[in-house]
């Protein structure tokens, strides 16, 4: 066998073992990124949702104080 094969062949089964860990790095990174939007963009709805019962709930209130 030739050794020049034997080193190539082993360059490039690390070299694609490389390859694989860096995409997997790299679609883990991105499944956390798409996550992160997702909880950014549900707390978002939330505080706002809450707000909007807030001040529905003061304006509520001031204009039965009034009334009375």
């Amino acid at each position: 066998m030739n050794v020049d094969a034997l080193v190539l062949a082993l360059v490039a089964v690390a070299d694609m073992a490389l390859i694989v860990h860096l995409r997997h790095r790299r679609n883990r990174r991105v499944r956390q990124d798409r996550m992160m939007g997702s909880l950014r963009l549900a707390l978002y709805w939330a505080n706002r949702e809450y707000r909007k019962r807030e001040t529905y709930s003061m304006s509520h209130t001031h204009s039965e104080a009034q009334a009375s």
